[in-house]
């Protein structure tokens, strides 16, 4: 087993709560939750369990999120943040600041980003960021 961790963004959380994900890129995502190498961070935590539809959705699904490593956003990582978000503007890119603080995450931490985002790959284009998009990986899966 690898020591590769791997934060997964919201994006990448909802598509594997839905059925239409291929069985592969699900069974990639359990063996990595299995093997104990998802890690989760306050921003991922709040924008699902905001989603939740009832108070059991939302016990179940804070109770799973705690299970996992939790990565804090020090200072470095803001800083991080805070050149992506300029550079991503500079390069005409407006980035939602808390895409900004997940890449910067997965960059300051060296975590591999897993994400279903555009703004994510238009981050990968101007900044060294680890990431797979799910949906690119499952239509060349199938492709």
């Amino acid at each position: 087993m690898t020591d590769r961790r791997f934060l997964l963004d919201t994006s990448a959380w909802i598509c594997s709560f839905k059925p239409a994900l291929n069985l592969k890129t699900k069974a990639f995502i359990e063996s990595l939750l299995s093997e104990r190498r998802v890690v989760t961070c306050g921003i991922v935590m709040l924008e699902l369990l905001q989603g939740a539809v009832s108070e059991a959705e939302y016990k179940k699904l804070h109770e799973d999120l705690k299970a996992l490593d939790f990565m804090e956003i020090s200072p470095r990582i803001w800083d991080i943040s805070y050149k992506v978000a300029f550079t991503m503007r500079r390069k005409g890119n407006l980035v939602p600041v808390g895409d900004c603080l997940i890449a910067s995450l997965a960059i300051g931490t060296n975590v591999e980003l897993i994400h279903a985002d555009k703004h994510f790959d238009a981050i990968q284009k101007h900044i060294p960021l680890e990431a797979i998009n799910i949906l690119r990986a499952q239509s060349a899966e199938l492709g």
